[in-house]
Protein backbone atom coordinates (compact mmCIF):
# COMPACT_ATOMS: atom_id res chain seq x y z
CA UNK A 1 0.00 0.00 0.00
CA UNK A 2 1.33 3.38 -0.65
CA UNK A 3 1.82 4.19 3.22
CA UNK A 4 4.19 1.59 3.41
CA UNK A 5 5.75 1.87 0.25
CA UNK A 6 5.89 -1.81 -0.29
CA UNK A 7 2.68 -1.39 -3.70
CA UNK A 8 0.10 -3.24 -3.37
CA UNK A 9 0.66 -6.26 -0.38
CA UNK A 10 -2.13 -8.88 -0.16
CA UNK A 11 -2.20 -12.36 1.65
CA UNK A 12 -4.56 -14.96 0.50
CA UNK A 13 -4.71 -18.40 2.28
CA UNK A 14 -6.93 -21.42 2.08
CA UNK A 15 -7.38 -24.83 3.47
CA UNK A 16 -9.47 -28.31 3.85
CA UNK A 17 -9.52 -30.44 6.43
CA UNK A 18 -10.85 -34.21 6.38
CA UNK A 19 -11.75 -36.24 9.90
CA UNK A 20 -11.81 -40.30 8.67
CA UNK A 21 -12.65 -43.03 11.31
CA UNK A 22 -14.68 -44.16 13.94
CA UNK A 23 -14.38 -41.78 16.93
CA UNK A 24 -12.53 -39.04 13.86
CA UNK A 25 -9.46 -39.63 15.15
CA UNK A 26 -7.30 -39.06 12.29
CA UNK A 27 -6.95 -36.18 9.56
CA UNK A 28 -6.15 -35.51 6.04
CA UNK A 29 -5.31 -31.63 5.10
CA UNK A 30 -3.78 -29.77 2.69
CA UNK A 31 -3.37 -25.68 2.66
CA UNK A 32 -2.07 -22.87 0.25
CA UNK A 33 -0.92 -19.55 1.24
CA UNK A 34 0.12 -16.77 -0.95
CA UNK A 35 1.61 -13.36 -0.31
CA UNK A 36 2.79 -10.24 -2.02
CA UNK A 37 4.25 -7.03 -1.78
CA UNK A 38 4.11 -6.07 -5.09
CA UNK A 39 7.71 -6.55 -5.83
CA UNK A 40 7.91 -10.59 -4.57
CA UNK A 41 5.83 -13.08 -3.49
CA UNK A 42 5.96 -16.28 -1.56
CA UNK A 43 3.48 -19.43 -1.93
CA UNK A 44 3.43 -22.42 0.09
CA UNK A 45 1.63 -25.86 -0.18
CA UNK A 46 1.19 -27.91 2.58
CA UNK A 47 -0.54 -31.35 2.79
CA UNK A 48 -0.22 -33.62 5.84
CA UNK A 49 -2.42 -36.07 8.04
CA UNK A 50 -2.61 -36.41 11.45
CA UNK A 51 -3.93 -39.01 14.26
CA UNK A 52 -4.75 -38.82 17.62
CA UNK A 53 -3.00 -41.81 19.31
CA UNK A 54 -4.12 -41.11 22.51
CA UNK A 55 -6.22 -38.49 24.07
CA UNK A 56 -3.09 -36.73 25.29
CA UNK A 57 -0.65 -37.91 22.11
CA UNK A 58 -0.86 -36.89 18.03
CA UNK A 59 1.23 -38.08 15.79
CA UNK A 60 1.53 -36.38 12.46
CA UNK A 61 3.25 -35.98 8.85
CA UNK A 62 3.55 -33.45 6.51
CA UNK A 63 5.05 -32.19 3.05
CA UNK A 64 5.87 -28.86 2.49
CA UNK A 65 6.83 -27.16 -0.83
CA UNK A 66 7.35 -23.04 -0.65
CA UNK A 67 9.01 -21.10 -3.23
CA UNK A 68 10.58 -17.62 -3.37
CA UNK A 69 9.47 -15.48 -6.55
CA UNK A 70 11.09 -12.09 -7.67
CA UNK A 71 13.71 -11.43 -5.45
CA UNK A 72 16.58 -9.02 -6.72
CA UNK A 73 19.92 -11.66 -8.15
CA UNK A 74 22.22 -12.41 -5.88
CA UNK A 75 19.64 -12.26 -2.81
CA UNK A 76 19.34 -15.06 0.08
CA UNK A 77 15.96 -15.71 -1.32
CA UNK A 78 16.80 -15.34 -5.05
CA UNK A 79 15.18 -18.52 -7.01
CA UNK A 80 14.98 -19.84 -3.12
CA UNK A 81 12.38 -22.54 -2.48
CA UNK A 82 12.13 -25.32 0.14
CA UNK A 83 10.69 -28.95 -0.15
CA UNK A 84 10.45 -31.69 2.63
CA UNK A 85 8.53 -33.57 4.81
CA UNK A 86 8.00 -33.05 8.25
CA UNK A 87 7.32 -36.17 11.08
CA UNK A 88 6.16 -35.32 14.43
CA UNK A 89 4.75 -35.84 17.82
CA UNK A 90 2.94 -33.86 19.96
CA UNK A 91 2.07 -34.38 23.68
CA UNK A 92 -0.28 -32.57 25.25
CA UNK A 93 -1.11 -31.85 28.98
Amino acid sequence: NASTGYGDSYHIAGGLRYRIGASQDVYLGARYNTASNGDVSVNRFHVGGRWFLTKNVMGKVEYVHQQYNDYPAGTVYDDAQFNGFNLEAVISF
